[in-house]
């Protein structure tokens, strides 16, 4: 009986440590972003607990309109943020989760290496 009531403990404390390494994402996330033909780029990213996401995108000096995207998310090796649904190749689909930011990665899942490199992060509302 003592032997039941030790491994039903050790369980609850297994269960519970795995429960608080759960990366969390849901929120708004924002930032100007370098734009080669235009002042830059607005954008705001918001993720929510259901897995999905909602974008808006504004090219500064360039246009009124707001561009709106919306579809799934998923998180990678607790890592990165992947949005599921933007077409592969189209770009801002990919962000390492840092502290309460997310980075914006290249199209092949990297790190942007430029001298704009600190730009492309997108801070928590």
């Amino acid at each position: 009986m003592l032997k039941n009531i030790f491994y039903f403990f050790l369980l609850i404390i297994v269960l519970a440590y795995c429960k608080a390494k759960t990366i969390t994402v849901e929120g708004t996330y924002s930032g100007t972003l370098p734009c080669a033909d235009c002042e830059g780029i607005k954008y705001v990213l918001t993720l929510k607990e259901n897995m999905t996401y909602s974008e808006k995108i504004m090219y500064l000096g360039k246009s009124k309109s707001i561009e709106k995207n919306s579809g799934t998310y998923v998180i990678k090796n607790d890592s990165v943020v992947w949005l599921k649904d933007k077409m592969n190749g189209k770009g801002m689909n990919q962000f390492a989760i840092e502290n309460k930011k997310l980075v914006m990665l290249n199209l092949t899942g990297q790190r942007i290496k430029s001298s704009f490199s600190n730009k492309y992060i997108l801070s928590k509302s």
